[in-house]
């Protein structure tokens, strides 16, 4: 599940956050895909996936999470636990309370904001990554 919202205003973070997920957005989710699909399924293994129309989330520890030009990563921020967040701007409202503000919204915790995006997504709905799912995910956006 993904929801548009309007984010709040960014600024840029003193020190970014570890990395627990990696997004890409539209084309960028495809190419974010087709890099998973090069992993060895050791490395799949690791990970998990969230993907809805026009993105891609994936979540594992930041050392198994791959790279393409033009993904996001994202972190948990301190005080807001179940919010992922990207790893380099923070909102200018505290953390906790945009958190909260999230759950009043949505009604679900577990909730990750892609920067830049105006993109919410549920983390509910994420899975081991299987390969004829991310294939066929591929497919039907190629």
């Amino acid at each position: 599940m993904s929801f548009k919202a309007r984010q709040p205003n960014w600024r840029a973070r003193a020190q970014p956050l570890e990395a627990r997920a990696v997004v890409g957005v539209m084309g960028v989710a495809l190419k974010l895909a087709k890099r998973l699909l090069a992993m060895d399924d050791q490395a799949l293994s690791g990970l998990e996936a969230v993907a809805g129309e026009g993105f891609l989330l994936v979540l594992g520890p930041s050392d198994a999470l791959p790279w393409v030009e033009g993904v996001g990563y994202l972190g948990r921020a301190p005080g807001a636990g179940q919010l992922l967040l990207s790893t380099t701007h923070a909102p200018d409202v505290p953390e906790d309370l945009f958190e909260q503000a999230l759950f009043e919204r949505f009604g679900v915790r577990g909730l990750a904001v892609v920067y830049g995006a105006d993109l919410v997504v549920s983390l509910f709905e994420a899975g081991p990554i299987e390969r004829a799912l991310l294939e066929r995910w591929c497919e039907a956006r190629s």
